[in-house]
């Protein structure tokens, strides 16, 4: 493996001293790419993992080290990460073959020159991070599994070419002048192609969030316009009453039942409750009673929104509409006796308040933990589900507002708490 310099007293130490600065720039790397589950052992078991691919050794021709890291790596990290499979699998592949690309460059060649190898890993590693801090994803972020697998499939070609250099030559190659150059290309190219890939992450983070707000929107839109739609026939019925007083008088006995029937069916005719003085409050909750009556839901409400309120009455028809539809579905779903719903919104002192208690199934799954954490969609097909919440979290996120949700199984109740601040 070629001549190499023995370390000095002051190489060691130095090596030493940056040992703590290269283990906590590279977990932050991978925390910020795939956020480490908050319990110890997951952080111990990352941080061992974090620390053998970046401090392992790797020369051209040595068998011994690579493999069995990338496995170890790939193991813990789909073990102690956040995320999707693929997005854990995609950020162990990033992760290692960056690690190898830099160690192989430097043990096998820049350390002929200085054997300040652990200063020079610590220096490349904290500058990663600095470089990913300014544009990184943020810290909830989602990317679909196709982009995911893309992703996977563009770090082939950097893992190809350390694989290339450090398990399918020789040792002795290390002193070949032609092979020098060719590999150390071959490792700048790789692990400038990794970050550049860690770039494009929070790139097509944003890509896919604002695609998925405007979807969001799309469909708040459509659910506010439809409430006004069957507001206007309210209106339309009631102001056409006598034209309908004046039909039935002139109908038979079984026209007049049958006309009668009708009418009294349409949504126009159902009982109309004043929770509020706002008008898109109320329209939402008295489009939801009926479906609430109909489940046998027993339903509480204590309101008091003015008529005008600083937020977009598409946004208010999503917060309010999307909290109803999802506690009527979970109540839908239970076999217990006298499902409930107990909703509360009000406006004091310039904030927005609303609170929904409704019964629920003993297991709720959350998609996280502490707070602002989503229930997973319970729906069959699950594609194009799950917008409900995760609508009125970006909502509540764009007014400077916070939604929270827990669960009790003893009690048998789900919690909807959500705030914002009014902006007069």
């Amino acid at each position: 493996m070629g001549e190499f310099m023995r370390p000095t007293e002051f190489e060691y130490v130095m090596n030493f001293i940056f040992l703590p600065v290269l283990l906590w720039a590279g977990y932050k790397v991978v925390n910020c790419l795939a956020e480490v589950k908050p319990q110890r052992k997951y952080k111990v078991i990352m941080v061992v993992a974090v620390m053998f691919a970046v401090s392992m050794i790797m020369f051209v021709g040595d068998l011994a080290n690579l493999p069995p890291t990338l496995i170890g790596v790939i193991v813990a990290v789909q073990f102690c990460c956040r995320g999707s499979r693929w997005q854990r699998f995609a950020v162990a592949m990033i992760f290692c073959t960056e690690a190898f690309a830099i160690s192989t460059l430097i043990d096998s060649y820049i350390q002929i020159v200085t054997e300040l190898t652990g200063v020079l890993r610590a220096l490349f590693w904290l500058g990663l991070w600095i470089l990913m801090r300014r544009k990184r994803p943020p810290r909830e972020y989602h990317l679909s599994d196709s982009t995911w697998k893309l992703i996977s499939l563009m770090t082939v070609t950097p893992l190809g070419m350390v694989l290339s250099i450090v398990l399918l030559q020789s040792s002795s190659s290390i002193t070949v002048s032609g092979a020098i150059l060719s590999n150390i290309t071959m490792l700048i190219l790789a692990t400038g192609t990794l970050v550049i890939l860690m770039q494009m992450i929070p790139v097509l983070a944003a890509k896919e969030s604002l695609e998925e707000k405007n979807r969001m929107y799309e469909m708040n839109r459509v659910y506010y316009e439809n409430l006004e739609r069957q507001q206007q026939e309210i209106r339309i019925l009631r102001h056409d009453m006598a034209n309908h007083l004046q039909t039935l008088a002139t109908l038979s006995e079984a026209e007049r039942l049958s006309y009668i029937e009708k009418l009294t069916g349409t949504f126009a005719m159902a009982q109309s409750v004043r929770y509020c003085e706002n008008p898109v409050v109320n329209g939402v909750l008295n489009a939801k009673q009926n479906l609430i009556a109909q489940a046998g839901i027993s339903f509480q409400a204590q309101v008091r929104v003015p008529a005008d309120l600083p937020v977009g009455a598409v946004d208010l028809c999503a917060l309010v509409g999307n909290g109803m539809d999802n506690a009527i579905e979970a109540c839908q779903k239970i076999n217990q006796e006298n499902p409930f719903i107990r909703l509360t919104i009000r406006v004091d002192k310039g904030i927005f308040v609303m609170a929904i208690v409704n019964s629920c199934v003993t297991e709720v799954i959350l998609s996280g933990k502490g707070r602002g954490v989503l229930p997973k969609t319970t729906k069959d097909a699950s594609r194009g589900h799950g917008y409900g919440l995760r609508s009125m979290k970006e909502i509540a996120e764009r007014y400077g507002g916070q939604m929270e949700l827990s669960a009790s199984a003893e009690e048998g109740k789900f919690t909807l708490f959500l705030w914002l601040p009014l902006r007069v």
